[in-house]
């Protein structure tokens, strides 16, 4: 894959609560990008897992590039740092 380019297929690019954790979302149309609750996405915020969201409106949104970031490098720390060229 070259650099600047994701293979992940988001739904916009800016992502939700919604989208990325499990909330009450009723007839939710894909899965959330983690199986994960509401309170552990924040838990990762806080962490420093996951950016600090932006607020609009009492919403908050993360950026489809910079999760897809977050993926790429947790994928390449659990292979070891190896690089496909």
């Amino acid at each position: 894959m070259s650099e600047g380019q994701s293979n992940h297929d988001f739904p916009a690019e800016w992502l939700t609560t919604s989208d990325l954790s499990n909330t009450r979302l009723k007839h939710r149309v894909r899965p959330p990008v983690f199986a994960i609750s509401e309170v552990t996405l924040w838990r990762w915020v806080k962490k420093g897992i996951l950016p600090q969201p932006i607020q609009i409106g009492g919403r908050c949104f993360w950026a489809a590039a910079d999760i897809a970031d977050m993926l790429d490098r947790q994928v390449m720390a659990s292979m070891g740092g190896a690089r496909d060229e």
